[in-house]
């Protein structure tokens, strides 16, 4: 798949290990597009929720899927440096519904299981 900040080496996160955010850490979400503002304050909803319920990434990926939102890797980003020991990821919400409307999401790692 190739759309927008998707690739064709990026991977669903419900393909990967389960991953733990850090909800004390830094979050960041932003999008470049033309119609950025509604596709954020769509995001703003979803964000509360998986915050109050403190997800992981995949639960938060598994609960959305029904609303046809899908989370990707993305390595079109440069990682911002940690001030601490919690190492950045990025990912992609992808509206699927919608043609090239994605958002991007760096945040900090509170854990990350490893393949098996």
């Amino acid at each position: 798949m190739v759309d927008g900040m998707i690739s064709k080496n990026d991977v669903n996160i419900l393909n990967l290990p389960t991953i733990h955010i850090d909800f004390d850490g830094e979050f960041m979400a932003s999008c470049g597009l033309s119609n950025q503002v509604e596709l954020l304050d769509r995001c703003h909803e979803y964000f509360k929720d998986w915050f109050a319920n403190r997800y992981t990434l995949q639960g938060f990926a598994e609960k959305y899927a029904s609303e046809h939102i899908s989370l990707w890797t993305t390595q079109a980003v440069n990682m911002p440096k940690s001030m601490d020991d919690h190492p950045f990821f990025a990912f992609v919400i992808r509206f699927d519904q919608l043609e090239n409307s994605y958002v991007l999401v760096q945040c900090q790692l509170n854990s990350q299981d490893k393949v098996q």
